[in-house]
């Protein structure tokens, strides 16, 4: 970036914003001989003192940056104005750009100041060189007027077959031709081969006298090969006879001013194409509203015939259209993706080395080369087409889509149009790169959400079913996940049992069990085997078909994320959640759902554990029946009358202090009975134990366990 040199006028009553500014310009290559006021006195004395660039905060004591505005265009001057504030509404943004400013920047974004003030000072350069070249327009017809009266201008005589009888030394000047090389000569071989016909008719017309004929424009071809556009007014020699012997001309070389006319009115278009999509930029909240405004602008305000816009998948090396104007939606041109590898036409074409060299390329002769860009080029050929551009979209210096425009005209494109198209396509990359960043911080303001509504939920739910219903619900609302699934997983049953979900049909979320998890070997399965979270972007490419696949594809969701929950090292269950769009879950958002599966883990873990301490409290570890202290619990409860109701409590205590010597002595069946019925009356008395625990294990834990059935009776 090339350094150079500024005068600044600041507006601004806090010096540490004023220098802030001048930072901000220093390090993007501006060097500013700057000098900052605070007051309206000083503002209004400045003003006029040769100042390059107004930088004006919105809210200055005395004057606002509105009134500062309206200060500086009353008096006539352009000088670029760019409005920094804290905190500007829409409004006052939209009003400032009315009333002539050519930026707005808010004082944290102070790293745009340096284009921004690059862009306003270009601007403000082709406004100048227009005014300079509508001047030079005028200038010109004054000294055409001169001309006139000392007939100084392109005159010429031909007999009735268009040989050349005169002309004067002002069109051999221009055409460099000598006299004695024209005279006699046919005038439309020798000046106008290219529009014999054409020309010839306005001769025939002229020599029968008729009106229409007497003032027309045409080109005419000079010794050099080059071409001038004059502007002709005719009339007819008579004979004394009063018959037509030929015609006479005095003609007027135009191309100039046409040439000025042309860039004049380009510049306005242009400058008119910018300033409406930065409009849109301010109003548009998402990518899809300011393409859509984009290109319906550059049809309606840049005068192009057709202008698309198509987003860059650079791992498929393909273009997906977007949205464009000057055509249906049902177009080819619509419909078609474009695709860009080496085995394509269209590798060849102004779009692949668009994106390659991140660069404009245009082509103002498409039908030259019509096989370069396959099935697109020869579509816009038939329609009409002869010259296009495309612009690079850019985000973080990576391409990511492209703009594509059309016109009709060949040579439509030149270098001074190409740079004021590059600097609107770099407008709306910005932008894009705006809302990317938004959409960023607004997903992991979502993730956070769902962190803390999660935490909180683990604090006052201690049921494992309850937690995994109450995490599939904060997913959903406050996540904004549209599609989620959470199921229990028993890996050593090899069982799978859906607890909660959202957006699926509950047939497709009964539908996943562990055959169709091994089978399918998708995110599901992964997340069982490495414990870890696993991540498709693209379900569509990524995945393999399956229920859930196809429901979401439905929705329009095409990134999932399948989190495990894990209890000792060992998955007990998974949370499958769902997004719109390619590309939804980042590293960033990936460290975040990381955290909240780590704390819904710690959650079950802790639940887990729970359970484990209640049952060691309550039952036995060697035999699993009922301990002493399950015992006097029930007891207790059974003991206490409740609401005055008779007290009928039945206690039978079984000593079992002597039970070696009676096992010794009693019969084999007696060894087998005792202990069973030993359990089956502390199981009557107190509780039933785990169902996981046989009557067998518990009889057989009872007779080899003499200490146990004493602290039971």
């Amino acid at each position: 970036m090339t350094p150079y040199a500024i005068r600044v006028l600041i507006l601004e009553d806090n010096p540490h914003d004023a220098a802030l500014m001048v930072d901000a310009l220093r390090r993007a290559g501006i060097h500013p001989e700057w000098e900052r006021v605070d007051n309206v006195a000083d503002f209004t004395a400045r003003v006029a003192s040769g100042v390059d660039l107004i930088l004006s905060d919105y809210d200055v004591p005395g004057i606002n940056g509105l009134q500062a505005l309206e200060v500086v265009r009353s008096r006539g001057l352009e000088i670029p104005f760019i409005l920094i504030s804290g905190s500007i509404g829409e409004d006052v943004a939209v009003e400032a750009m009315r009333k002539g400013a050519d930026d707005y920047l808010l004082k944290d974004r102070m790293a745009r100041l340096g284009h921004a003030v690059r862009q306003a000072i270009e601007k403000r350069r082709l406004y100048e060189e227009a005014s300079r070249a509508e001047a030079a327009q005028r200038e010109s017809e004054r000294r055409f007027g001169d001309l006139l009266a000392n007939v100084d201008l392109l005159s010429l005589m031909l007999d009735r077959e268009a040989r050349i009888t005169y002309v004067n030394d002002c069109l051999l000047h221009l055409t460099g031709w000598r006299r004695e090389e024209v005279v006699g000569g046919n005038w439309f071989e020798m000046f106008a081969p290219d529009e014999t016909g054409e020309l010839r008719d306005i001769s025939s017309a002229l020599l029968a006298d008729r009106p229409g004929a007497r003032h027309h424009e045409s080109e005419i071809r000079i010794r050099s090969g080059g071409r001038r556009l004059i502007r002709w007014n005719n009339t007819v020699l008579r004979s004394n006879a009063g018959e037509v012997i030929g015609t006479a001309s005095i003609g007027e070389d135009i191309t100039e001013r046409k040439h000025q006319e042309r860039r004049i009115e380009k510049l306005s278009r242009i400058r008119s194409l910018s300033s409406e999509i930065n409009s849109a930029i301010i109003r548009s909240t998402g990518r899809q509203e300011l393409f859509d405004a984009a290109c319906r602008i550059a049809v309606v305000h840049g005068r192009f015939g057709i202008a698309w816009i198509g987003t860059y998948d650079a791992g498929k090396q393909e273009i997906t259209p977007a949205t464009s104007a000057g055509l249906e939606s049902s177009d080819f041109l619509m419909r078609e993706k474009v695709v860009i590898r080496e085995d394509t036409p269209q590798r060849r074409g102004t779009i692949a080395t668009t994106i390659r060299e991140r660069r404009p390329k245009f082509n103002n002769d498409i039908a030259s080369d019509a096989e370069v860009g396959g099935k697109r080029r020869q579509e816009a050929l038939r329609r009409g087409y002869r010259s296009s551009i495309v612009l690079p979209l850019t985000v973080d210096g990576a391409v990511f889509g492209i703009v594509s425009l059309f016109a009709k005209e060949p040579g439509f494109f030149d270098e001074e149009e190409v740079g004021l198209l590059t600097e609107v396509a770099g407008n709306i990359s910005f932008a894009v790169e705006h809302m990317v960043r938004q959409e960023k911080i607004d997903k992991l303001s979502r993730i956070r959400a769902v962190s803390g509504e999660i935490n909180a939920a683990i604090v006052r739910v201690r049921e494992r079913e309850e937690l995994l219903r109450e995490t599939c619900r904060v997913a959903s609302e406050h996540g904004k996940f549209g599609l989620i699934w959470i199921g229990t997983i028993d890996a050593h049953k090899q069982e799978v049992r859906p607890v909660a979900w959202t957006g699926f049909s509950s047939e497709t979320a009964h539908r996943v069990s562990w055959k169709s998890i091994s089978s399918a070997q998708g995110t599901l399965g992964e997340a069982i085997r490495t414990r870890k979270p696993a991540v498709r972007n693209d379900i569509e490419t990524q995945l393999p078909e399956g229920g859930m696949r196809a429901e979401a594809v439905r929705h329009g969701c095409r990134s999932t994320i399948c989190l495990p929950l894990l209890v000792d090292g060992s998955v007990v269950a998974l949370m499958v959640l769902f997004a719109a769009g390619t590309g939804f879950f980042d590293e960033d958002e990936l460290a975040l759902l990381s955290e909240v599966a780590a704390d819904v883990s710690f959650a079950l873990q802790s639940i887990a554990q729970q359970e484990k301490v209640e049952y060691l409290s309550y039952y036995d570890t060697l035999t699993g029946l009922p301990n002493r202290t399950l015992f006097l619990d029930r007891a207790r409860q059974q003991m206490r009358a409740r609401n005055g109701e008779p007290l009928m409590v039945a206690l039978v205590l079984l000593n079992l202090e002597r039970f070696r010597n009676i096992s010794s002595r009693a019969r084999t069946t007696w060894r087998a009975w005792a202990p069973m019925v030993s359990a089956w009356w502390c199981g009557a008395c107190a509780t039933s134990p785990p169902s996981c625990t046989s009557w067998k294990t518990r009889s057989s834990a009872a007779s080899g366990s003499r200490s146990a059935c004493r602290a039971r009776s």
